[in-house]
């Protein structure tokens, strides 16, 4: 009856891991249901082989050798299984074999500290880890956390999954020798190695989840400057073609102009000339930096100021040659968002200015962007600005630091300086010549 119940326990454990791989890797697994049969049965089997005396199957089983062979043909039969039925390499699936089998053996080691019964134990081990796998799955489904642990996954070092395996199996040794008095002097030993290996494996967990999460960020900035420059582009082809649609009406206003005078109708012409003139102001753009594309930056920028009633003052002009321009909207673009944003948590209503003043000299190229602010902002390094968003802060601030990096990129540096009511941004770059 007890081996009964220890095989069903064994049974929910193997499904239990299906699951977690599934959701916690983003694998979709096979709907084949003999294919999941049998990876789950490989795997209650291993665990059987453990706690069936070998006079109950086969004779031969008496011998350790024979059980551990027989033991690594299962391990390596699940891992089959498991790789037919995720469709993954068959080495993932192995290591994943492996982790689970050290895992185990960890639960079991515990519980010697309550029984030696081996049966007993092994069930024990079975449901307690079963019990855990769903808690992190119910976790995981509360927060909708699957995505971030799928990626956080997949940013680990192939060195990093093997040196935490050999951490699982140094513990279960480590374990199996606290509890057994006869080791103690053994677990003394290992008191040490535990501390320095435990202490190694989380610094390495935390360095890949943070370059995990800076790359994502990252890309994330990316993604809003790639959206920013298409539409800046798409500005761009506007006043094109909004200016070959004059050039192709030029013509036709200087016939009239030539009817009107050969007529001597000087007043009429006069007119007409001035309605010209309009209609060239209105097409005219909003900045004059002397880089078209800085110009329709700032234009779609100082339309989303106005709605802070804040205005953008530019004085200057921009480089067109020894920077990108992807380059030069990524500086800007932060600047002007930051500043539009320092100016949007005024709710008095009147006029403020984001003053820009750009110049080029002897090839280093300046930049200074000063604002309003209505805040507190903490500034640390002198080029580093503490975000006040409270709502997931990890994903914000990092503008200046992205501004920062592009300026490293052309030798340059930037600093940052706050009061009370101004805020500064200046930057130089060194402009190398074409």
């Amino acid at each position: 009856m007890m081996y009964a119940i220890f095989f069903l326990a064994a049974l929910l454990q193997s499904a239990a891991y299906i699951r977690l791989i599934a959701v916690s890797a983003g694998w979709q697994p096979t709907k084949k249901i003999p294919l999941l049969g049998a990876a789950v049965l490989l795997n209650a089997a291993a665990q059987m082989l453990f706690v069936i005396p070998g006079t109950m199957i086969i004779p031969v089983l008496q011998n350790p050798a024979v059980r551990v062979a027989v033991l690594v043909l299962l391990m390596l039969g699940k891992a089959g299984c498991f790789a037919a039925v995720f469709r993954q390499r068959f080495r993932r699936m192995l290591y994943i074999s492996v982790l689970s089998f050290v895992i185990n053996s960890n639960y079991t080691n515990i519980l010697l500290l309550f029984t030696q019964d081996q049966l007993l134990l092994n069930t024990l081990a079975c449901v307690i880890e079963a019990a855990v796998i769903g808690i992190c799955l119910l976790w995981m489904r509360c927060r909708q956390n699957a995505p971030a642990v799928s990626k956080a996954l997949q940013h680990f070092p192939q060195r990093l999954y093997l040196m935490i395996l050999a951490f699982l199996l140094f513990m279960s040794f480590f374990e199996y020798t606290t509890v057994r008095t006869e080791f103690n002097g053994i677990a003394r030993v290992l008191i040490l190695p535990v501390v320095i290996f435990t202490a190694y494996i989380m610094m390495r967990v935390m360095k890949v989840n943070a370059e995990a999460q800076e790359h994502e960020q990252i890309s994330q900035l990316l993604s809003v400057q790639l959206e920013n420059q298409v539409e800046y582009y798409k500005k761009i082809e506007t006043i094109y073609n909004e200016f070959r649609e004059f050039r192709h009406d030029f013509k036709n206003h200087l016939l009239c102009l030539r009817s009107l005078l050969a007529e001597n109708e000087v007043s009429r012409a006069c007119e007409y000339m001035d309605d010209i003139e309009q209609m060239s102001l209105t097409r005219k753009s909003t900045f004059d930096t002397g880089n078209i594309i800085v110009n329709a930056l700032l234009s779609d920028k100082n339309e989303k100021a106005a709605q802070h009633h804040t205005k953008i003052q530019f004085s200057g002009y921009a480089p067109t040659v020894g920077i990108t321009n992807a380059d030069l909207c990524t500086i800007l673009a932060n600047a002007v968002d930051n500043a539009i944003e320092a100016c949007a948590k005024d709710g008095s209503g009147q006029e403020k200015e984001i003053r820009i003043h750009s110049d080029f000299q002897q090839g280093y190229f300046f930049l200074k962007i000063t604002n309003p602010v209505f805040e507190r902002v903490e500034v640390r390094n002198g080029n580093q600005l503490r975000t006040t968003k409270t709502e997931n802060p990890s994903m914000h601030g990092f503008g200046v630091a992205n501004i920062v990096r592009t300026a490293k990129k052309y030798d340059g540096d930037a600093a940052i300086s706050a009061d009370e009511h101004l805020f500064t941004l200046e930057l130089n770059l060194w402009l190398k010549p074409v």
